[in-house]
């Protein structure tokens, strides 16, 4: 099974990724492929005026043909993709049968996360825009406000009641 991971900045996308078994994808390894090049940390605002240069000069979907080009060179499943920020990604794997994930949090708590992992905040950045409007499209919600992301029971409950499992 496929999993796509949909949700704001520091909800828990990476960390729900961590806890399913399969291969990390995202759609934005090209822009830290860059980043790793220059031996720099990852810089949001840095990333974001990456990707929509790329999209200007070689198209919208750009990064959804790379991410294509990579899955298709590997004769497996039980990929996981945690960084699905746009409807066109959505739409993408969405056809493909992912089953995907929406996850979210409180504003002030993804704040508190940001601040602890040393991260910027920026709830306005382009890349959150879509997200909102992509929760209609998932198949599972998480509240990881309340919940505690941390525990694997919790997260698992989380996927064992979820009626349309593939």
């Amino acid at each position: 099974m496929n999993i796509g991971i949909v949700g704001p900045q520091c909800a828990g996308k990476t960390t729900l990724a961590s806890f399913i078994e399969g291969t990390m994808m995202k759609f934005a390894a090209p822009l830290y492929t860059v980043n790793y090049a220059l031996k720099i940390d990852k810089n949001r605002a840095f990333m974001q005026e990456q990707s929509d240069l790329i999209k200007k000069y070689f198209g919208r979907d750009y990064f959804i043909k790379e991410f294509d080009k990579v899955i298709n060179k590997m004769f497996q499943t039980n990929f996981i993709c945690d960084d699905i920020r746009y409807k066109l990604e959505l739409d993408h794997v969405k056809a493909k049968g992912w089953l995907l994930v929406y996850i979210d949090a409180d504003e002030e708590i993804r704040r508190d996360r940001a601040k602890s992992n040393d991260l910027e905040f920026l709830p306005d950045h382009n890349s959150e825009i879509e997200i909102e409007s992509l929760r209609p499209d998932c198949d599972i919600y998480i509240n990881n406000t309340h919940l505690s992301i941390g525990t694997l029971a919790a997260i698992a409950r989380e996927l064992q009641n979820f009626k349309g499992m593939k």
